[in-house]
């Protein structure tokens, strides 16, 4: 046998390193991520929770649809994007999990999905002239039938993050990074509607000027991504876990269980989607930021006392607190809001409004400690999979929990429009909803009502999440201190495989 082929695992592959060393991500690969996920979250921003008052301000209102069939609309939208996704899902994860090129297992959709996802977001805000609101109802429908196939093959362009560094370590400030550029690109979406109305009145024109652009911003940032960031989690050449089996026998592992249930739970918490209904009869749509920004700096602020913290504390703890934090702050503002309201006192605006942001502010650092808290964890969370099977499974881990997921997300996707229309939510015939609601004698008790929901679900997915990590998931302190050292044993003896210098010694050492 050559001196090569009695290669052990002692000696390293160029992607194995020590415990918690070792940086492999350059600046400019930074920069790419971040323009990737800004311009992501502008398109999301403006096609989701802004959105959310678009079709009663912009798109159905004005031709006479009511508050009720609108919702019934988007009842049947969800079903179909529903029954649509659970299919397009299984159909993309297992395509990404088999399919692998030179560049990686997720960059290239990027590439792939570039003109579509373009031509979606910019479409997704276009107002058609003269049509029924038949055909304006099926071209809903068919805007957001084409959005859940592309998206769902773009999405595992994000994916880059996970396998763009050995390191764990340097992946969490990976995910980090992307965590602060999602609020650049949400925040950038709310400001530049903002300043839009500043000196336009033409929402329609708003939307979609701003649609461009972040399609635009979107495309480029997916484009540099898919070119310079590299995958650097080695793969296997031939692959050791069989994708129908793996769908399945995943739930045997405890923590994978209780890592799914936490994102089934997750949809009690509708709170960009209620900011923006309550924003749009408040302070008006196209001023959603005077409504938002104390809780987006409260947010930032949390991202920073997070990024502190998780040198010390596990993300695991930090999650813990939230489901303390969350019913404590929140029951706070909302007990101020009602005692306002109560007395006729409208608590978003004139001085006493004060009370109203200064607590809407602490409730956005409890957002911004889970939200980042939880993207580290979802980093931990994808090596231990990778722990447990012996090689990366983002692209399927989430096929079957998507299933079920999808359904907890239609319930919700149901029963929102349902929810706000119960609150007195009303359509704008004239395109102005503040005007329209607030000459409603209920008014007051309706903002209260989407408050409650903004607050209240977001908080019960923070308990519950809290309660779950505590009874049911494990990986935290030594437990996961092996599980890195093991894990990069792991990938020196894929490597060792991947180019033929594994020896019968090295199985055997790997085994044990």
């Amino acid at each position: 046998m050559s001196k090569m082929k009695t290669k052990s695992l002692s000696e390293k592959p160029d992607n194995a390193l020590d415990y918690g060393e070792g940086k492999y991500i350059s600046k400019f690969e930074y920069v790419c991520v971040m323009l990737s996920r800004i311009g992501g979250m502008f398109g999301t921003t403006l096609t989701g929770t802004l959105a959310a008052a678009f079709l009663h301000e912009l798109y159905f209102g004005p031709a006479g649809v009511s508050a009720d069939e609108i919702a019934e609309i988007l009842a049947v939208q969800s079903t179909l994007t529903t029954v649509l996704g659970i299919v397009i899902g299984a159909i993309s994860g297992i395509i990404v999990q088999k399919w692998k090129t030179r560049w990686g297992r997720y960059r290239h959709w990027y590439i792939i999905c570039l003109i579509p996802i373009f031509a979606l977001t910019a479409l997704y805000f276009y107002v058609p002239q003269g049509w029924t609101i038949q055909q304006m109802t099926l071209f809903r429908y068919g805007i957001a039938c084409s959005q859940t196939v592309f998206n769902a093959f773009n999405n595992f362009g994000q994916n880059i993050v996970q396998v763009i560094s050995p390191n764990h370590k340097e992946k969490k400030t990976v995910a980090t990074v992307w965590q602060l550029s999602y609020y650049i690109g949400y925040g950038g979406a709310y400001i530049a509607t903002f300043v839009y109305g500043l000196f336009s009145d033409d929402k329609n024109a708003m939307y979609m000027t701003l649609a461009l652009v972040a399609a635009t911003v979107t495309a480029f940032g997916n484009l540099m991504c898919a070119l310079f960031c590299k995958e650097r989690i080695e793969l296997p050449k031939k692959e050791k876990v069989k994708i129908s089996k793996a769908l399945f026998t995943l739930f045997k592992y405890k923590n994978y269980r209780a890592y799914h249930v936490m994102q089934w739970v997750n949809n009690f918490a509708w709170l960009g989607r209620m900011s923006t209904y309550l924003a749009a009869i408040t302070v008006g749509s196209s001023k959603n930021l005077l409504l938002t920004l104390p809780t987006a700096v409260g947010t930032v602020v949390g991202n920073l006392i997070t990024t502190k913290l998780s040198k010390k504390y596990e993300p695991t703890k930090l999650l813990k607190f939230c489901g303390i934090y969350s019913p404590v702050s929140a029951g706070i503002l909302f007990g101020i809001c009602f005692i306002e309201a109560k007395m006729g006192i409208m608590f978003f605006s004139g001085w006493n409004s004060i009370f109203f942001y200064a607590f809407y502010f602490l409730f956005g650092v409890g957002i911004g400690i889970q939200e980042l808290a939880n993207s580290h964890f979802n980093v931990e969370f994808l090596d231990y999979l990778e722990w447990q099977c012996g090689e990366r499974m983002e692209a399927i881990q989430g096929i079957v929990p998507g299933w079920i997921n999808a359904g907890c997300n239609y319930l919700k996707e149901l029963a929102i429009p349902f929810m706000i229309a119960w609150a007195g939510y009303m359509s704008s015939a004239e395109g102005d909803l503040v005007k329209t609601m607030q000459a409603q004698p209920t008014y007051l008790d309706t903002c209260l009502k989407i408050l409650a929901f903004l607050l209240f679900g977001y908080t019960l997915a923070n308990v519950l999440k809290a309660i779950i990590l505590k009874t049911s998931y494990d990986i935290e302190g030594e437990k996961k201190e092996q599980m890195y050292r093991e894990l990069e044993a792991i990938r020196e003896q894929r490597h060792l495989e991947n180019v033929g210098l594994a020896t019968d010694e090295d199985l055997e050492i790997y085994e044990k």
